[in-house]
Formats: structure tokens, sequence, C-alpha cells
């Protein structure tokens, strides 16, 4: 009878240890599950700030080729109007000459 009670008994607290030690795993597996699901969340979002960055970085990128091109464009504009400034002159040049040789003659031919 002795030995029937203390198996009985040894029965119950090994159910009983078994319970517990099912209740640990269930807490245990809810509670890796959240840390997984906080990991897939983590990793989304880092997922979505990359390619946010690359998107930002890409964009900057365009700009400054444009700018680039702008800066090359208004360089050769620069030079368009500096080539057509020199013309200008040698054309101002070319008719004060012009006046002075006609002043000229038609000085000289008051004077015949």
């Amino acid at each position: 009878k002795k030995e029937e009670k203390e198996w009985e008994e040894r029965r119950e607290r090994a159910t009983a240890e078994l319970r517990r030690l099912r209740v640990e795993e269930e807490a245990a597996r809810s509670s890796l599950e959240a840390l997984e699901s906080q990991v897939k969340a983590e990793e989304d979002m880092l997922l979505a700030q990359r390619k946010a960055t690359e998107d930002v970085l890409a964009e900057e990128e365009r700009k400054a080729e444009e700018l680039t091109e702008a800066i090359a464009l208004a360089g050769q504009q620069q030079e368009d109007l500096r080539q057509q400034f020199q013309e200008l002159e040698q054309r101002a040049e070319a008719g004060a000459i012009a006046r002075e040789t006609i002043v000229k003659l038609a000085s000289e031919g008051r004077q015949r």
C-alpha cells in the first residue's frame, strides 16, 4: 500500500512537472514566434529604408548629371557670347575706321 501510494505521488509529481514543462514550452514557443515576427518587421523596415535611400541617391545622381550638363551648356553659351562680342567689337572698330575715312574724304573733297 505504502509503495503504491509513493508510486502514485511520484506519478502525480511527474505529471505535474510534465504539465509545467509543456506550459513553459508553449510560452517559449510563443515568445520565439513573437521575436521572429519582430525580426521580420525590422527586416522589412530596414529594406524599405534601404530602398528609400537608394531612390533618394538615384534622384540626387540624376540631378547632379543634369547640373553638370547645364554647367557645360552655360560654358559653351558663354564662349559663344564672348565670340559674338569680339565680332561686334571688330565691326565697331571697322565702322569707326570707315567713319573716319568718310569724314577725311569728305573734308578733302571740300578742300578741293
